[in-house]
């Protein structure tokens, strides 16, 4: 994707958020057709914030695809504000460089590969779908031990988005519950809880100054080590942390939305994950680790939390970046 990128004068993308920031960082303008999850949220800002136009990809018409494209090309203002967006970036602390790998495993390299010039041993705790594809960039590799069976990487999870309805004409409302009963999240809990002790091995042989997770959940084995821990969200950012001025994740609602609507939706969004984290909290108390709210869909780090969002595109002109924070423009290093 990186290396077509520089090639194109517009980016029709389905919204995902690697394909969001690489696409802002090449000052390309998109087309964002949503299916699931973040991506309604992602398409909705690029839209709002006059980056891109969002349409539906179940009922978009040929015409209305090609009109599109021809007011992208055409808009002279929209070709300002990406030329000073990518003057920015340029300018900016970071030489960027793409890092090729599966969502969230990108975010994680990009860190990675910041971290391994500078001299840091670097481990990934990785399944078997991604077995000898990290070491090439100067990682160690840890293999989970589980029993998953061979796949490629994303694969467990392309079959579920299939299998499940989630990618059909439906409202992101609808999306929300069809994840919520699915029993996806059942699966995810208990391939972690079967990794556990091989997770706890690669600690001990280790053993790591600093952990990085992109993940719902921190391990018990990476809360009790009394080590710092960051979490990484490689979604939108409406996913890492919430705020009551704006949208809950996941819905693509707009900023000055109905306010009635944001409440239903974050009370189905909330009852999505209290099933998993009553678990957790099982299996915490299991370790003699304090629990945590059941309400909460995400856990954030104590000491860092750290996400992946161009400025532009950012909701800092309603809220603050919050403490323990920090937005990065993309996590391609």
């Amino acid at each position: 994707q990186t290396k077509v990128l520089p090639l194109v004068d517009v980016v029709i993308t389905h919204g995902g958020n690697n394909s969001v920031t690489e696409t802002f960082n090449f000052g390309k303008p998109m087309i964002v057709m949503p299916l699931f999850g973040d991506q309604y949220d992602n398409a909705q800002r690029v839209e709002e914030k006059g980056f891109g136009i969002r349409l539906n990809p179940h009922t978009v018409s040929e015409q209305e695809l090609l009109n599109s494209i021809e007011k992208l090309l055409n808009d002279k203002l929209l070709k300002h504000k990406l030329s000073v967006a990518l003057k920015r970036i340029q300018n900016s602390n970071c030489n960027s460089k793409a890092a090729e790998a599966v969502g969230n495993v990108n975010a994680c390299i990009g860190l990675a590969e910041v971290l391994l010039s500078r001299g840091h041993k670097i481990v990934f705790a990785i399944d078997k779908s991604f077995a000898g594809k990290l070491s090439p960039f100067g990682f160690i590799e840890e293999v989970l031990s589980s029993d998953q069976t061979s796949e490629m990487p994303g694969e467990m999870l392309a079959k579920y988005l299939l299998d499940s309805g989630l990618i059909s004409n439906v409202s992101s409302f609808e999306s929300i519950k069809i994840s919520r009963d699915s029993g996806f999240m059942d699966v995810f809990f208990d391939t972690k809880r079967v990794n556990e002790p091989s997770l706890k091995a690669i600690a001990a042989k280790h053993s790591p100054d600093l952990y990085v997770i992109d993940d719902f959940i921190p391990s018990p084995t990476i809360v009790k080590s009394n080590k710092p821990w960051v979490y990484v969200v490689c979604l939108n950012p409406l996913c890492g942390f919430i705020d009551e001025k704006l949208p809950p994740s996941c819905s693509g609602f707009p900023i000055n939305g109905n306010r009635n609507e944001w409440k239903e939706f974050k009370k189905v969004l909330n009852n999505a994950f209290v099933k998993q984290n009553i678990k957790y909290n099982e299996w915490l108390e299991e370790d003699g680790l304090p629990t945590v709210d059941v309400n909460k869909i995400t856990i954030q780090s104590p000491y860092l939390n750290i996400y992946g969002f161009p400025e532009e595109l950012d909701y800092t002109d309603i809220r603050p970046i919050p403490e323990k924070w920090l937005r990065v423009d993309t996590f391609m290093r």
